[in-house]
């Protein structure tokens, strides 16, 4: 087995370990990937933002949310990194 087909046997593992909402929204991603790229072109969310909207998102368990959030904040530090 090559590196990336390792990878990916550890992605399907990790998302096999998610609870099921957690699994639709990574499934959500995938399908809506563009539209979640032009969400996280906007303004960069400060710390205290990602905290209020993770925290948010979590007390109302709405997966989509946080991992908009999270690739938001990803795609921030891949920015900071690029500079």
């Amino acid at each position: 087995m090559n590196e990336k087909e390792q990878r990916i046997k550890q992605i399907e593992k990790l998302i096999r370990n998610l609870p099921y909402k957690a699994q639709q929204a990574v499934c959500w991603l995938v399908k809506n990937i563009e539209t979640v790229d032009q969400f996280a072109q906007g303004e960069e969310l400060t710390d205290q933002e990602i905290e209020r909207l993770t925290e948010e998102a979590c007390e109302k368990e709405d997966y989509i949310m946080l991992i908009m959030i999270l690739y938001k904040q990803a795609k921030d530090e891949e920015a900071h990194e690029e500079k």
